[in-house]
């Protein structure tokens, strides 16, 4: 019976203590959750705090962009401003230029119009054809000359070497006793102003003679 009696009070005490330890268990697991709770919590407001921080810096750089770039706006609507001002100065120059520029052309060759026309009544009134051909020739040398004056340059042509940027081929005649591309004959002559091409002279230019074998299979 003692020992029965003694049996069962150990049973009774190790069921206390399982109850208890497991009791325990339970109360550090709950603990256990609540830091982690507390440490997750913890972290994720400091995260929001960050990103409220981040948002506004970010608002405050967009603000100071935004400034800048209607900054950058203004002084580009009054620099195209400037910009059309300035071309519209530089319009009225350029027809001021080119004014002067006929107005000097058109004195000059008013010298060469009154010589043309005294020596057309001069002719009326004498009938002296070498008198005519001399006021014609000395009219032809002023003109020349004025528009010589005015940078106006003859192309050179007949034995030069063919340039298409300053020569038209009109025709092509077959030569051997000249290089290929050499101009033979001018139709019309060309003019430089300034340097520049005004008008290409028209010009006939030699060929190489075609052998006697190409011939043969063109008529082929």
């Amino acid at each position: 019976m003692r020992l029965e009696r003694d049996s069962k009070s150990l049973e009774r005490a190790a069921s206390r203590g399982s109850a208890a330890l497991e009791r325990s268990s339970i109360e550090k697991r709950s603990r256990f959750k609540r830091g982690v709770t507390l440490t997750s919590e913890g972290k994720l407001k400091r995260q929001i705090r960050a990103l409220r921080d981040k948002i506004r810096d970010l608002k405050g750089e967009l603000a100071e962009k935004q400034k800048l770039a209607e900054e950058y706006l203004t002084r580009l609507k009054y620099t195209q401003a400037d910009f059309e001002n300035y071309k519209k100065a530089m319009d009225r120059e350029n027809e001021k230029i080119i004014k002067s520029a006929n107005q000097r052309l058109v004195v000059k060759l008013l010298d060469v119009y009154e010589n043309l026309e005294r020596g057309v009544e001069t002719a009326k009134k004498h009938n002296d054809e070498g008198a005519i051909l001399h006021g014609i020739e000395l009219t032809h040398n002023q003109l020349k000359e004025a528009l010589k004056g005015e940078g106006l340059e003859p192309i050179k042509s007949v034995g030069e070497k063919f340039d298409p940027f300053r020569h038209e081929a009109l025709m092509r005649e077959p030569k051997d006793d000249c290089e290929e591309g050499t101009i033979l004959e001018e139709f019309q002559r060309g003019y430089t102003l300034n340097g520049r091409v005004i008008r290409y002279s028209k010009v006939k230019v030699s060929e190489r003679p075609k052998k006697l074998e190409d011939r043969m299979r063109e008529e082929e």
